[in-house]
């Protein structure tokens, strides 16, 4: 069989394969700029009740991820004086800067915390985004493409080149 299309699908594959690396290496880059502010962060605020972190959790086992992959939320530490443990609480997004403490021991550098946990939000919501846009090439991809080679290699032993240009002969 010919391959008519033959520049047109390296100019695909070029364009798409582009495509998943950029999304791929934004997505890590988020990460990686994250744990970068989630130390600053660390040496920002005091080790007191209330100081704010990124903590990472592990994806629900129904949700498709490779082994070991972890997602990043924001948390806040509570120290339980009685039982002398400390306890992270998971924050909203869209409300971490109204967590953040500003006074006492944390007024020192409230306004680079502030600026911080609001490129972090940013960031989390472009990773999220980025990793969306990858989770839908999953879908029910296994199954939809060995149907559909199936279809296409039946289709190509159905109708061989020669029957075509013999029967195109013949009009």
């Amino acid at each position: 069989m010919d391959n008519h299309l033959s520049e047109e699908r390296l100019a695909s594959v070029e364009t798409y394969s582009t495509k998943l690396h950029a999304l791929v290496t934004l997505m890590y880059e988020c990460l990686e700029l994250l744990i970068h502010l989630d130390q600053e962060l660390n040496k920002s605020q005091p080790v007191h009740t209330g100081r704010i972190r990124i903590q990472w959790f592990a994806y629900p086992k129904d949700e498709h991820h490779f082994a070991g992959e972890r997602y990043p939320l924001f948390v806040q530490w509570r120290r339980n004086f009685a039982m002398g443990l400390w306890r992270a609480r998971r924050i909203p997004m869209a409300r971490v800067l109204t967590f953040q403490h500003k006074t006492n021991e944390f007024k020192a550098h409230a306004r680079e915390v502030h600026g911080m946990l609001i490129q972090m939000r940013e960031l989390i919501l472009i990773y999220r985004q980025a990793r969306k846009t990858l989770g839908q090439l999953r879908g029910p991809y296994p199954k939809w493409y060995d149907k559909s080679t199936l279809v296409v290699a039946d289709t190509q032993k159905t109708w061989p080149r020669s029957s075509l240009t013999e029967g195109s002969k013949q009009v």
